[in-house]
């Protein structure tokens, strides 16, 4: 597998990574409000405080961005995601789904952001456009998880166990393609011009 091909999988993975948990929640959305008991309008709380999340994550980027490379960001990001689901999954009360929830909000922002500056950088060495494709990866992911969250109920699989067992998955596959992600461009723009795409990506 080409340099240009590794780089371009690893971004995608990211993606998947990002959206798989999501489809999966969606799930498994109305056997964990039972099991927090969790009426109508707490549950509506439950989804518009953990926007306080997305606040925090965005001053978090904003102390990381170009401080910290963006494809340790993305990794640390997609790492914090997968471990950040199983728990929130198994959460027994109201107070822990809200905190759970905020916490996956500021991971993912925190996350998102390097996420797309790497799929942008493997565009831009690729030369023409692929940003649709990282898209179809993220709804792909959240189609498999909603999948996945179906059949676990289905088959009776508690929540957690289900998270559990995708976040592992997952996180292998993050580790195994980690260095293929692009390296910054910032002082190899001047080296890449003229040479080969593959050379871009070592």
């Amino acid at each position: 597998m080409s340099a240009p091909v590794r780089a371009r999988v690893a971004v995608s993975l990211l993606y998947v990574i990002m959206s798989v948990p999501i489809g999966g929640w969606a799930a498994r959305v109305p056997e964990i409000r039972r099991q927090v008991g969790a009426d109508d309008a707490l549950w509506g709380l439950a989804n518009t405080v953990p926007s306080l999340g997305n606040v925090a994550g965005l001053c978090v980027i904003v102390l990381l961005v170009g401080r910290v490379p963006n494809r340790l960001l993305g990794v640390a990001g997609a790492a914090l995601v997968l471990l950040t689901v199983p728990p929130l999954a198994a959460s027994g009360s109201f107070a822990a789904v809200v905190l759970g929830l905020s916490t996956w909000a500021l991971v993912s922002f925190v996350m998102a952001v390097p996420m797309g500056a790497l799929a942008l950088e493997v565009q831009r060495r690729y030369g023409r456009p692929l940003m649709g494709g990282f898209d179809a990866c993220f709804g792909a992911g959240t189609l498999a998880g909603g999948l996945t969250g179906t059949l676990a109920a289905a088959l009776e699989v508690r929540p957690w166990a289900q998270f559990v067992l995708t976040s592992a998955l997952l996180g292998l596959c993050l580790a195994a393609t980690a260095r293929w992600l692009p390296r910054e461009a910032g002082g190899e723009r001047g080296g890449c011009a003229g040479a080969s795409p593959a050379a871009c990506f070592r």
